[in-house]
């Protein structure tokens, strides 16, 4: 009886581990990442316009959700860098997109009525990327999966600056 009860117990462990790791596999392979160029374009971007020597700015036509133009990673200053990631990322140049120690503590804080998510960078790029924000297990899973393979795609320096 015991051996029936160790050798079920063995079974359930390996497909508790196995199917996540199939499931994420499949769903890497099924979704495509949004084109970041194309987001970009999407997003209303800040028009500096210029007098006819080319360098003198004239004027600035902001988009009405706010003044947003693209700039270059070597152009964020650290300290800004610095201030972003401990706000919002701390794991964010040793994750690989996600990070299951903030995943588990949001789940945690959810199963206790606390609040705090566990989105890196990546993740909250993909939610406004996607522009999915409903809350749903669906939509973090394909968040999840997504963040990994911008990760896999793009480097960190890239990511922090689309």
């Amino acid at each position: 009886m015991w051996g029936w009860i160790r050798k079920t117990f063995y079974v359930l462990v390996f497909l508790s581990l196995a199917a996540p790791l199939i499931a994420f596999r499949y769903s890497y392979s099924l979704y495509e990442i949004p084109d970041p160029a194309q987001i970009a374009a999407g997003q209303n971007q800040t028009i500096t316009l210029y007098y006819a020597d080319g360098k003198t700015e004239l004027a600035r036509i902001s988009p009405k959700s706010g003044d947003r133009s693209s700039i270059r990673f070597q152009d964020i200053p650290v300290h800004v860098q610095n201030a972003v990631l401990s706000a919002e990322d701390n794991t964010y140049w040793e994750n690989s997109g996600f990070d299951i120690t903030g995943i588990a503590r949001a789940v945690w804080n959810n199963l206790t009525g606390d609040s705090g998510g566990g989105s890196t960078i990546t993740q909250q790029y993909v939610k406004k990327a996607t522009g999915n924000e409903q809350l749903s297990l669906e939509r973090k899973w394909k968040e999840l999966v997504l963040a990994k393979k911008l990760a896999d795609t793009y480097s960190k320096k890239e990511l922090f600056t689309h």
